[in-house]
């Protein structure tokens, strides 16, 4: 499933988008799946940048050219409350999301 949300970058609201392609690209880029909470605690500002510019290639036909990365630290910059505003607080809820979808709880009881 694909999870999306709308931010306000460079005065104009633009579509984020989630998924498998962002999850890929997050990989070329050196981060794993099974270290992503360590990459977060040592570089919350670097890894949500980077997640919101992918989601935001991933809503442009999936092109990494649609956009330059760097716009997305000025983006953060500019952003009331920054790494802990309102827009990120979405950024961050919506990509969570995307990773636990279809995650099958293991706390369930057994009979």
């Amino acid at each position: 499933m694909i999870h999306e949300t709308l931010i306000k970058f460079k005065g104009e609201e633009k579509k984020v988008r989630f998924g498998m392609w962002t999850i890929s690209k997050m990989i070329d880029f050196g981060y794993r799946l099974e270290t992503i909470q360590q990459d977060i605690n040592a570089n919350p500002i670097k890894f949500f940048v980077t997640v919101t510019y992918l989601g935001a290639c991933n809503a442009l036909d999936k092109d990494l050219d649609s956009y330059n990365l760097y716009d997305f630290y000025d983006w953060l910059d500019e952003t009331e409350g920054g790494i802990e505003g309102k827009e990120m607080q979405k950024i961050q809820k919506c990509f969570t999301e995307s990773l636990s979808f279809g995650v099958k709880s293991t706390d369930s009881k057994k009979k």
